[in-house]
């Protein structure tokens, strides 16, 4: 393996960086490249081309997936910023006291619990109730496993309801 690395490491790297244009994506590029043809060393196939050719493939090819990856990430990200900015900013209700009454209600008792929650699961409630995001458009945009939205979520809904429970003059469950 330290053969290997020594071997073509800088030549995956180059690859890697061109492609994703970011120096730790290109070393995990290097990291991803190196391990996959060491445990698929039999794959290789003297009559299709060179080793050199045969990495440099594979690199290729795993730089494009890290970059994809991670453009739909930003994408989902920028995304969900604009749903939340599109949701605190949007028209107010038809009746200008009903838009008071829920700013109010809003300011007054849960914004507070929201604010005195813990802030993963504080994201994940604003993204799945302001940001309209479902639950796995949050795993996506998070970058976390669909079943840890669901426990953050379900874990914050509860923690607001018992702070909306205790909240005075009846801002209850």
């Amino acid at each position: 393996m330290a053969e290997l690395y020594d071997r073509f490491a800088s030549r995956v790297y180059s690859v890697g960086l061109a492609i994703t244009r970011d120096p730790r994506d290109a070393e995990e590029v290097v990291s991803d490249t190196l391990l996959h043809v060491w445990e698929s060393a039999g794959e290789f196939d003297r009559r299709r081309g060179t080793l050199s050719a045969w990495i440099v493939s594979i690199a290729r090819s795993r730089s494009l997936d890290r970059h994809r990856k991670r453009v739909r990430r930003e994408t989902l990200q920028a995304g969900e910023t604009d749903r939340i900015a599109a949701f605190t900013t949007s028209e107010p209700p038809a009746s200008p006291d009903a838009a008071t009454g829920i700013r109010t209600e809003f300011g007054v008792t849960v914004a507070p619990a929201l604010a005195a929650m813990p802030v993963e699961q504080r994201r994940a409630i604003e993204l799945a109730y302001f940001g309209g995001m479902t639950q796995s458009e949050i795993s996506r945009a998070l970058d976390v496993p669909l079943g840890t939205v669901k426990t953050r979520l379900r874990t914050g809904l509860l923690g607001l309801r018992a702070a909306l429970g205790a909240a005075p003059e009846g801002g209850g469950s």
